[in-house]
């Protein structure tokens, strides 16, 4: 079985040299911003993280803006001379909603909430939600371990009960490749009366795989979630899927209105300050002030500049 059968999701970048010319930037100062990106980054992305990706990995999208403007025609190379206006553009950024989030979904602290079906999921430490994850509602993952788990809200056509639509999901699976197998139950039955099954299959890329689906109806609406890894991770894997279905908790209407996605600060750097201090302010601590230089572009031994704007992210904790 082929995991990306599971994902359903293209790589796509869309040119942006233009448009930041229309726009009086500077093309350049878009390899400023892909460049800080790249700090940012540990390693290079797996295979398996890379199907998950709504964008190309930083590299690519690197070597698309080179490309781009070395394709410019001579009529627009002088916007290449323009100063790059950073500080303007900064400006622009105060107040903007950062990371998961697309209107009715959204990521904050270490939840999931689904606004339109009125929903909420705890997100196991290590792990990241990407949203808009057509075909599925939502993907879990933790991309060192390759685990992943995808989440589906299926409004249903007609009323079912909870082992009618696991039935479903259990042909789902077989479908694609998965063989049903006995394993060790965990002992515990799940919230919501979910039901679960445990399925071998062998994947293209990451050899033999292990599967669990856990799903359950109610009301008109059917939630599934299947896990995946590699067969040799799965008795600590289980665990930790089976956890994520069991958080899921009904919020109000009321509770849904409240939710507001985490948003971006813009910080004027004041004569005297440093980056440990402009950290410890909006943080708590200055001991990862290196990130907040490297996330704003600066080397680390960089001095500040009064005035200079910086943006402050809602936490230091970059995927």
């Amino acid at each position: 079985m082929d995991m990306i059968g599971f994902i359903g999701l293209g790589i796509m970048g869309k040119p942006m040299s233009k448009n930041l010319i229309k726009a009086g930037y500077n093309p350049k100062g878009a390899l400023s911003s892909i460049d800080q990106m790249k700090r940012l980054e540990t390693r290079a992305p797996t295979t398996m993280e890379v199907w998950f990706q709504t964008h190309p990995p930083t590299s690519e999208r690197l070597q698309n803006v080179l490309h781009e403007i070395d394709a410019l025609p001579v009529e627009q190379r002088k916007a290449l001379d323009r100063p790059v206006k950073r500080n303007q553009l900064i400006a622009l950024l105060d107040g903007l909603a950062v990371g998961e989030w697309n209107g009715n979904e959204l990521v904050k602290g270490n939840r999931y909430y689904n606004k339109a079906f009125l929903l909420s999921m705890e997100i196991p430490q290590g792990w990241q939600v990407q949203i808009q994850s057509n075909p599925n509602t939502a993907v879990f993952f933790e991309p060192k371990k390759q685990f992943y788990a995808f989440f589906n809200i299926e409004p249903l056509r007609y009323q079912k009960t909870s082992a009618q639509y696991f039935r479903d999901v259990d042909q789902k699976i077989i479908q694609l490749g998965g063989k049903k197998v006995s394993w060790p139950s965990t002992g515990r039955s799940l919230s919501h009366g979910a039901l679960t099954g445990v399925y071998g299959a062998y994947d293209q890329n990451s050899g033999p795989v292990m599967l669990e689906g856990i799903a359950f109806a109610r009301e008109a609406n059917g939630y599934s979630l299947i896990g995946i890894s590699k067969q040799g991770d799965f008795r600590n894997f289980q665990p930790i899927v089976e956890s994520i279905m069991d958080s899921l908790r009904f919020i109000s209407q009321e509770e849904a209105s409240k939710l507001d996605p985490p948003r971006l600060k813009v910080h004027e750097v004041a004569r005297g300050e440093t980056w440990s201090s402009i950290t410890r302010k909006y943080f708590g601590t200055s001991s990862e002030w290196e990130k907040l230089a490297s996330y704003n572009g600066f080397d680390n031994e960089e001095d500040l500049i009064p005035g200079t704007l910086l943006k402050i992210p809602p936490s230091l904790q970059f995927h």
